[in-house]
Order: C-alpha cells, then sequence, then structure tokens
C-alpha cells in the first residue's frame, strides 16, 4: 500500500496527510497504554510472589540476570566499538534513549518505545524516512525471533497436549478428530 501511495504521486498525497495526522493520535494513546504497564507487571509479579511464594521466581532471576549481563557485554562490548569507530560515545547514545530503555526493562516489551524511538531519532538529525524504515524493520527482527520463541513454547505445550489426549480412550473412527485438535492446539 505505501508503495502505490509514493506511485501515486499528488493523488496519493491527501491519503498520506491523512496517515500522518493518524499516527500521531495512536502513537499517544500506546504511549499512555506503556506508561500504565509497569503497574500490571508489577501486579503480575505480586500475585505470583504472594500466591505461590519467592522460589517461584528464582529461576526466573536466574535467567533473567544472565541475560542482562550477556546484553550488557554486547551493547558495551561490540556496540561500543562500533559507535566508538562511528565517532559518538555508547554512553551518549544511551543518555538520550534512557527514557525509551527503562519503558521496554518496565514493559518487558520493544514494541511499547517505538513511537517516542521514532520521533526521537528524528530529532536526533536522521530523516523521517529512513526512522520510518530502519525502526521499524528492526522492530520486525526482533518479532521474528519473538515469535520462534513462542512457536518453540508452542511445540512444548502441544506435545504435551497430545500426551494428555493420547492417554484418553479413543473409540474407532476419532482418531481424525484427535489429530485435529492437536493440530489446532499447535498452531493456535
Amino acid at each position: 500500500f505505501g508503495m502505490a501511495l509514493a506511485m501515486a504521486g499528488e493523488t496519493g498525497k491527501p491519503v498520506v496527510s491523512f496517515l500522518q495526522a493518524l499516527i500521531a493520535p495512536v502513537f499517544k494513546l500506546v504511549g499512555i497504554l506503556m506508561k500504565a504497564a509497569p503497574i500490571g507487571a508489577f501486579g503480575a509479579m505480586a500475585f505470583t510472589i504472594g500466591r505461590y511464594g519467592i522460589g517461584s521466581v528464582v529461576n526466573l532471576a536466574m535467567l533473567v540476570a544472565t541475560f542482562y549481563f550477556t546484553a550488557f557485554l554486547f551493547v558495551f562490548g561490540v556496540l561500543g566499538a562500533v559507535c566508538r569507530y562511528n565517532g559518538f560515545s555508547i554512553c551518549s547514545l544511551i543518555r538520550y534513549i534512557k527514557e525509551e530503555l527503562l519503558l521496554v526493562l518496565a514493559t518487558s516489551s520493544s514494541e511499547a518505545a517505538l513511537p517516542s524511538l521514532m520521533q526521537k531519532m528524528e530529532k536526533a538529525g536522521a530523516r523521517r524516512s529512513v526512522v520510518g524504515l530502519v525502526i521499524p524493520a528492526g522492530y520486525s527482527f526482533n518479532l521474528d525471533g519473538t515469535k520462534c520463541a513462542y512457536e518453540r513454547d508452542g511445540d512444548f505445550r502441544s506435545a504435551k497436549f497430545d500426551h494428555r489426549i493420547r492417554s484418553l480412550p479413543i473409540g474407532e473412527g476419532e482418531s481424525g478428530d484427535r489429530y485435529f485438535m492437536r493440530r489446532t492446539m499447535k498452531e493456535t
């Protein structure tokens, strides 16, 4: 659709203007929702610890600590070297996008920071067309990784479900139904 609008030239300009005007309130709404998201995350953690005890989150804490240690090494090692090569400091970049990083940390969702990150990159001097291509493309790659993780988790849940339905007594002619249920669970 975007390519067709670009090819339409002057005829497509009113549609482009409308879509750009529509983006501003949508980004504001997402910003409001994402600022409130840490409260929900806090509530979920409080419920889990209150119901199941602190031991329920010990393994999770170890996993999170390992992830942040690895991310720290990558950001300050690899990205720091890339930034230094291109003439700026990784620390100044982190200070500039501090709010977005804290939002991602609080919500565990990189999508939460998309609107304000795009605005900051434009303010920093990046052209709107570059920001509009590069940042959403990066998010798409990030979502592909998330999808792979969910798919792997779905395979595990599907295997557990498959084990449960295999242990049920099934009459003749019901094997097709069982297969359909298993595939439905796997795909959803």
